[in-house]
């Protein structure tokens, strides 16, 4: 996943406003009960929930780098099935 943090002129966004944890819902197999997702080489767990439309989803916490332009954090969803 990579996140612009600048503005649609070019500017770099204000590193004091855009360090708040994001949660980004991630569409997993229907047949999957919890996953463990790695973010920065932290493992952590997450558990799977449905969707009105029945599609199974979790939910992934990620926090913005403080530096750069542009953060570039890499998730590897596994399977507890």
């Amino acid at each position: 996943m990579t996140i612009n943090r600048t503005t649609s002129e070019g500017k770099n966004l204000d590193e004091s406003i855009f360090n708040y944890p994001l949660t980004v819902e991630v569409r997993v197999p229907d047949s999957w009960d919890s996953v463990y997702y790695s973010v920065g080489g932290k493992t952590q767990s997450a558990a799977v929930y449905t969707n009105k439309a029945g599609e199974s989803f979790v939910k992934v916490n990620l926090i913005p780098g403080a530096d750069g332009v542009t953060v570039t954090t890499k998730i590897n969803m596994l399977s507890l099935k």
